[in-house]
């Protein structure tokens, strides 16, 4: 999976990303080889919307993971190859407000998390 930063000049590839964090109104990354190398992902006029930001691309890689199964077994849980997850402008982010595509991410991690606690008993 990648994220294209706000600025739309870069696409980071999150196999080389330690983590993703915000500092005050700074989401940003630290690659895995290159300790201490931070790249900018996008800024927000407030934390709660570089927060909300943060929730969404972790809601969007969790909804891109797929489970393979054979017979009721599964066999791997593995990420979606090509998708992309575009940084929102500061305009786009309405912080008390749900939009339709974070319920509907919200109703696909609740029925995944539903099969996972089905099939391994969590």
């Amino acid at each position: 999976m990648f994220i294209r930063t706000q600025d739309k000049t870069t696409l980071v590839n999150l196999e080389q990303v330690k983590e993703i964090f915000v500092i005050g109104k700074t989401v940003r990354c630290e690659h895995t080889g290159d300790l201490g190398t931070c790249r900018f992902l996008g800024t927000y006029s407030t934390e709660e919307k570089a927060l909300k930001v943060l929730n969404s691309i972790q809601k969007y890689h969790d909804s891109n993971l797929v489970v393979y199964s054979m017979d009721g077994m599964i066999e791997r849980v593995t990420d979606i190859p090509n998708k992309t997850f575009q940084m929102p402008e500061d305009e786009e982010l309405e912080v008390c407000e749900i939009t339709e595509t974070e319920k509907e991410l919200a109703d696909a991690l609740n029925s995944v998390q539903n099969y996972k606690n089905m099939l391994f008993g969590n």
